[in-house]
Parts: C-alpha cells; sequence; structure tokens
C-alpha cells in the first residue's frame, strides 16, 4: 500500500499543539511501536481509533508522518521531525522522575496552566486565552485533579502558586518549545523556512557582535522572525531556562551551580576605562587612577561581575569611589552619559568599540588588571537546534572572529 497523498496542502502556519496532544501521543507510539496496532495495544483503544487520529494529525498538517507501504510504518522526512520533537516534548511533559505526569493533560489544561501562572488571575488569563474564565476554571480543576494537588490558593494579592506549581509550568514551556521548533523545521521542509529564533543579550553583545550575526542569518533566512530580547544575566538564564528563549549571548557566567545550561566561549575581552572624547583626562598622557577617581562613574549594574572586580581593584589600591554613581546596563544611556557630562565608565573593549572609531568616546591610557572575561552564548544543554538557530551560531563565530 502506497503513502496517502496528503491534502489539501500544506497550511501556512503549522500548529502542532492546537492539533491535539492527544494525537501527537498516538503518532509517536505508532513510530516507537512500528505498527499501528501494536500502538493500540499499548494505549489501550482500538487500532481504528489510532488511525483516524494519526490520519487527522497529518490532514491539520498536510504532510504524511508515516510511510504505510510495508507491514512495519516507516516514518516520512516530516513524520522524523515531528516524532523526534514530539518525543522530547513529552519527556518534558512526564518529568525527570515521572511524578506529576503531564502527559495526558490536555492543550487546553497546559495553557490554562501557563496563561494563570503569568497573570495570576483566572480573569486575566482568561482573557489572554480568549476564553471565559469558568473554562480557564475548568481546565485547572481538571488538571489539579489528574495531578491530584492543588496548583494555587487564592490571595488578596491574588493566585499564588503552591510549591511545585512554577516548575511544572517550566516542564510545559519547554514542551511547547519543542513543538514550536518542530514547526519551524517543518516548514524549512517544505519551503517556507521563515522559523524562529529568540536571543537574549547582554550589554556587551548588543551593538555589534548580535546584531552583525543577526543580519548575515537573515541573509539564507530572510523571512525569519529574530527577536533580540535585552536583559541582566538573571533575568536572561530564568527564560532560557523555561524555553522562552533559545540562547544568551554575552559575557559568560560560571555555570557551576546550574548543570541544565552550557557555555561556548567564542574570544576574550579586556575591560577599558572610558570617557567621553573631550573629557579632561583624555589630554594626560599617563592618568592615574587617583586621578580618575576624582570624577563620578557610571558602572553596570549590581552583581554584575565586571562592577564586582572594578569595585576590588579600587578597594585593593585604597581608593573611594566617589557617590553620585550611576548603574546601568544600556550601552545608548552609557554613550549619552560620557558625551554629555565629565564622568568615567568601565566598559568592555568590543561594548565601545564602534563608538570609539567614530570618535565619541576615548579609552583612556590604564590598564585594568584582572579583568579579562570570556565572551561567548549560553544554552541549554539538552536544546537541539534548528537550521535556523544552526545558521545564526555560524554566522555569530564568523563576527566573533573579528573581535578574538
Amino acid at each position: 500500500m502506497e503513502s496517502l497523498p496528503m491534502t489539501p496542502p500544506p497550511p501556512a502556519q503549522f500548529d502542532l499543539a492546537a492539533s491535539g496532544l492527544r494525537k501527537l501521543r498516538m503518532a509517536l507510539t505508532v513510530a516507537q511501536s512500528g505498527r499501528f496496532s501494536l500502538a493500540a495495544d499499548q494505549l489501550g483503544v482500538s487500532q481504528p481509533a489510532v488511525t483516524r487520529a494519526v490520519a487527522s494529525l497529518e490532514d491539520a498538517i498536510g504532510l504524511a508522518l508515516f510511510d504505510r507501504s510495508t507491514v512495519h510504518v516507516a516514518q516520512t522526512e516530516a513524520g522524523t521531525i515531528v516524532i523526534g520533537r514530539a518525543a522530547r516534548a513529552f519527556a518534558h511533559l512526564v518529568g525527570p522522575d515521572g511524578s506529576a505526569n503531564l502527559v495526558q493533560a490536555s492543550d487546553h489544561e497546559l495553557r490554562a496552566l501557563l496563561a494563570t501562572q503569568e497573570q495570576r488571575s483566572i480573569v486575566r488569563a482568561a482573557r489572554v486565552l480568549g476564553l471565559s474564565p469558568p473554562a480557564v476554571s475548568r481546565s485547572l480543576l481538571t488538571l489539579e485533579r489528574r495531578l491530584g494537588r492543588k496548583l494555587y490558593r487564592r490571595t488578596r494579592l491574588g493566585l499564588l502558586p503552591e510549591p511545585g506549581s512554577e516548575t511544572l509550568t517550566r516542564r510545559i514551556k519547554l514542551a511547547y518549545s519543542e513543538l514550536r521548533q518542530a514547526e519551524d523545521d517543518l516548514a524549512v521542509l517544505v519551503g517556507r523556512g521563515k522559523g524562529r529564533l529568540s536571543i537574549g543579550t547582554l550589554p556587551i553583545a548588543r551593538s555589534g557582535l548580535v546584531p552583525s550575526a543577526t543580519l548575515a542569518t537573515l541573509d539564507s533566512f530572510p523571512d525569519a522572525e529574530i527577536t533580540l530580547q535585552d536583559g541582566t544575566w538573571d533575568s536572561l538564564a530564568q527564560q532560557l531556562r523555561d524555553g522562552d528563549i533559545d540562547l544568551v549571548v554575552g559575557s559568560i557566567r560560571r555555570l557551576d551551580d546550574d548543570p541544565g545550561l552550557t557555555a561556548r566561549t567564542l574570544f576574550d575581552d579586556t575591560i577599558a576605562i572610558v570617557a567621553g572624547a573631550k573629557h579632561p583626562l583624555t589630554g594626560i598622557p599617563h592618568p592615574r587612577l587617583s586621578d580618575m577617581l576624582a570624577y563620578r562613574w557610571i558602572l553596570p549594574l549590581q552583581g554584575v561581575p565586571l562592577r564586582t572586580q572594578f569595585e576590588a581593584l579600587v578597594t585593593d589600591s585604597g581608593g573611594v569611589l566617589p557617590d553620585g554613581i550611576i548603574s546601568t546596563d544600556s550601552t545608548a544611556a552609557l554613550r549619552t552619559f560620557l558625551l554629555d557630562s565629565d564622568r568615567l565608565a568601565i566598559a568592555a573593549h568590543q561594548q565601545v568599540h564602534d563608538d570609539v572609531n567614530r570618535g565619541l568616546l576615548s579609552l583612556l591610557p590604564i590598564q585594568v588588571p584582572r579583568t579579562r572575561r570570556a565572551i561567548g552564548m549560553t544554552t541549554r544543554r539538552d536544546h537541539t537546534p534548528t537550521a535556523l538557530f544552526e545558521c545564526f551560531v555560524e554566522k555569530l563565530v564568523s563576527a566573533a572572529a573579528t573581535y578574538a
């Protein structure tokens, strides 16, 4: 029996979750068992039910998942994409130890939990989902009964998650992230390789490195949607763990206590003391640190390793930073402050490279010891890249080579 042609043609946009998690689970079981009959036995349903569910999923995406011409079904190219990502998605829903298993939950239940977690209100969650508050409440109640535990408690401040609820939402986000990436891979397969990529950027990567790699990537994927998300390391690392972004580019942090993340160094950068091009100290051939401490400063945010290292350097030298410090992680704000005042700042060479070349800023001729640091990318250890992701990394490595 030959593979059935899929009609109508693939939809303009794939939505695997909306097509039905139950259908995906059945397709995954068929792939793992090799036969529709064996899958039906494992799932405890009839073979026609499995056949109809898989056919319905294939109709929804407009692509065949299996070649049914042999005794043991074989996956098509589209099937390999969907089954591989679905297996990873359901692994997240099962959880590391099998407790709090979300595999049997419906798409409505999972999305209700995500929206409620984000909004802290059933009414607001319903508005986001385009549903009625009673419908969201029913989905949450069904999920609570399924798990045998309460997910939220009501307070005067709104709904507060019970212990463990945030871990559940992270697992759901990672599962949906896998399905979104499957949708992107399917789009590439049928020649509509739009793709989506979300990149977290730390200050050092925002002005040159990431924009350069992004533009180069769009030469290969002109219809891709690439989102650049600025933030602190703590906020971006959390989004990375949750699957809200795909990678973080910037200074590498120690990950000893974060085994779920992994980092790749692209180059090492050094730290400079920066001033506006017309700052009084730019006319001094060999300014000392004590000369610089007569001026007020612009520093990275509290807790950023660069700031911690610089403050330690000042303390070790017997100096004291003057009051009136401005803390920012914005390169644009840093530039404005330096141009419009006689303040000084510490920054990575790469961060201010373009402004120095344009003659807007100047690097003061003083070495800042013990502040060399690794610049690169951080990803989830279990992340499986899409074609768009791999292209961006290739362009990022090429862009980084100009700074090495």
